[in-house]
C-alpha cells in the first residue's frame, strides 16, 4: 500500500535552531529516537545511520537510514526502513523562513503495509510535537 504522509508545522524559532534540532545526533535523540547520524563535510551523501528504539512492550529494534540528500540549513533525505519491511521508504524534511520562525514540512513516501501506515501517520504527528517541544524548552515530555 502507498505511504505518503505529509506534515506541514511552523515553528517559532529560527531556521538555524530547528535545524539543530533535526539534523544533529543530540536533537534528533531528544524527539525521534537515538542514533548514530553524523554526516560529516565532504561526506554528507551517502552517509549510513541507524535509528534504535524500543517499543512500550520492551521489544528492541533499529531502523536502517543512508542521507540521500543534504543542504544545510533547509533540506534532508533519508532513505528509511528495515530488511524485513521491503524497499526502503523515503523522509524528505525541508525548512524555510516564515515571519518570525520556521516552516517545516515533512514528506514520508514509499509502501508499506496498511497497518503500518496507521502508525506512521500517528507517529510523525507526535513527534512534529516533540520538536516544537524541544525548541520551546530544550527537552521533550514522555509520550506513551
Amino acid at each position: 500500500m502507498k505511504l505518503d504522509i505529509s506534515l506541514d508545522e511552523f515553528y517559532p524559532h529560527p531556521v538555524d535552531k530547528v535545524w539543530a534540532a533535526i539534523a544533529t545526533r543530540e536533537g534528533l535523540a531528544a524527539w525521534l529516537m537515538d542514533t548514530d547520524f553524523a554526516p560529516e563535510p565532504g561526506q554528507e551523501h551517502g552517509h549510513a545511520f541507524v535509528f534504535r528504539y524500543q517499543t512500550e512492550a520492551g521489544e528492541t529494534g533499529t531502523i536502517d537510514c543512508e542521507v540521500l540528500e543534504i543542504s544545510p540549513p533547509h533540506r534532508m533525505v533519508w532513505s528509511w526502513g528495515s530488511p524485513e519491511f521491503g524497499a526502503p521508504t523515503r523522509v524528505e524534511i525541508d525548512l524555510a523562513a516564515e515571519g518570525n520562525g520556521t516552516r517545516l514540512k515533512l514528506r514520508h513516501t514509499g509502501d508499506r503495509p496498511e497497518e503500518m501506515i496507521a502508525g506512521y501517520t500517528k507517529g510523525w504527528a507526535v513527534k512534529a510535537a516533540q520538536i516544537g517541544e524541544l525548541l520551546d524548552t530544550g527537552k521533550v515530555a514522555d509520550r506513551k
